[in-house]
């Protein structure tokens, strides 16, 4: 996840880290079956008003430049 390494970049390998990320559940679902799925061009119809920032967002955030291109 490319924001994560940015964040950590500094961290000694020695140092612990603990990282909380907030995500809408059906969203992070979505996406999960997303990356998952053996035909996700099956689960774009469930893209709606409602949902789609988050997701844009979240796979951002994630570094998946498939789905927020």
């Amino acid at each position: 996840m490319p924001h994560i390494a940015e964040v950590i970049r500094d961290v000694r390998d020695d140092e612990g880290v603990e990282i909380t990320i907030n995500c809408n559940i059906d969203s992070f679902t979505w996406i999960i079956d997303y990356l998952n799925a053996s035909d996700p061009s099956s689960l774009l119809e469930k893209i709606n008003i409602d949902n789609c920032l988050n997701l844009i967002v979240s796979s951002l955030f994630l570094g998946l430049e498939a789905l927020y291109s």
